[in-house]
C-alpha cells in the first residue's frame, strides 16, 4: 500500500482499534476478546485437544502438526481481526490467504525447523545431556530461543498483513522496550507452564496415554493434556495482544495511526 493512500485506507477500513482502544491492560484485552469470541475459542480448544490426543499416538507426526497449524491460523486470524477492529465484511478469504502463510511460517515452520537443526547439532551429545544437567539446560534454552526468536522478531508482520501496511518486521525491534518485558515477564512463564504440563503427558510412556487407540483413558494424562491446551490457548491470545499492541504503538508514534486513548499502550 502506498503512503499517500493511508488516509483513505483508514477511512475505508473504519479503523478504531477494536479492543485495543480502551485502557484494560494486557489480560483485560485478552479475556475480553476471548469472551467476545467464546464460541470460536471453545471450538478451537475442542478441535485442538482432539488433534493433540491423536498426536500422542505417533512420533513426529507432520500431519497432526499441519492440522494444528491450520486451525491455529483460523483462530488467531479472527482473534487479531477482533483486536484490530476490522469489520466482519472485510474478514474474507482474501485477507485470510494473505495472513495464514505468515502465521504458519512464523509460529510453526520456523520454530520446528530450528528444533530439528538443533537436534542434528546436538545429536552426538544427546546421550551425555541426559546425564549432564548443565548440558541439558543449555539444550533446552537453545530450543526455547529457536522457538521464540522468529515470532518475537517478526510477529508484527501478522497485524501488518491484516491492516495491509508495509514495513512490519522492524517495528518490533523499534518497540523492543515495550515488547520484550511483556514477552519475558508474561508470555514466557505461561508458555513454560504449558510446556511442563505437556511434557508430563508426552514423557510418561505409551501405557499412560490420555486416550489410547483402543479407547482406554488415563484420567491424569487427559486432564494434564486438556489443561495444557487451555493454557496454550491463553498463551496464543496473550502473544497476539502483545504483538498487536506493539505494532499499533509503533504506528502511532510514527504518525501512521489515528489518535487513540493516550493510556492504551501503558
Amino acid at each position: 500500500m502506498q503512503t499517500g493512500a493511508k488516509g483513505d485506507y483508514w477511512q475505508n477500513y473504519q479503523f478504531h482499534g477494536g479492543d485495543l482502544n480502551r485502557d484494560k491492560g494486557l489480560f483485560g484485552q485478552t479475556f475480553e476478546t476471548l469472551f467476545a469470541l467464546r464460541n470460536l475459542a471453545l471450538a478451537y480448544f475442542v478441535v485442538y485437544s482432539a488433534i493433540s490426543i491423536v498426536d500422542t499416538w505417533y512420533e513426529d507426526s507432520w500431519e497432526t502438526l499441519a492440522a494444528i497449524a491450520i486451525v491455529g491460523a483460523v483462530f488467531n486470524f479472527f482473534f487479531l481481526c477482533r483486536l484490530l477492529g476490522i469489520p466482519r465484511e472485510r474478514q474474507g478469504w482474501r485477507l485470510f490467504a494473505g495472513y495464514a502463510p505468515w502465521h504458519v511460517l512464523l509460529l510453526y515452520v520456523a520454530g520446528f525447523a530450528g528444533l530439528h537443526f538443533l537436534e542434528w547439532v546436538f545429536d552426538p551429545l544427546i546421550a551425555q545431556a541426559e546425564e549432564n544437567p548443565l548440558l541439558l539446560l543449555g539444550y533446552l534454552l537453545c530450543a526455547l530461543l529457536l522457538i521464540l526468536f522468529p515470532p518475537v522478531l517478526c510477529g508484527t508482520v501478522l497485524p501488518a498483513r491484516l491492516l495491509r501496511l508495509q514495513e512490519a518486521v522492524f517495528r518490533g525491534v523499534r518497540q523492543s522496550g515495550y515488547l520484550l518485558p511483556r514477552i519475558i515477564g508474561v508470555f514466557l512463564p505461561i508458555l513454560i507452564f504449558e510446556a511442563a504440563l505437556a511434557a508430563s503427558v508426552y514423557l510418561t510412556g505409551p501405557e499412560t496415554l490420555p486416550v489410547t487407540p483402543s479407547g482406554h483413558i488415563s484420567s491424569f494424562s487427559l486432564v494434564s493434556l486438556l489443561l495444557s491446551n487451555l493454557i496454550g490457548l491463553l498463551a496464543e491470545a496473550v502473544f497476539m495482544v502483545i504483538t498487536a499492541n506493539t505494532y499499533l504503538k509503533d504506528l502511532r508514534e510514527r504518525g501512521e495511526l489515528p489518535a487513540v486513548d493516550a493510556d492504551v499502550f501503558s
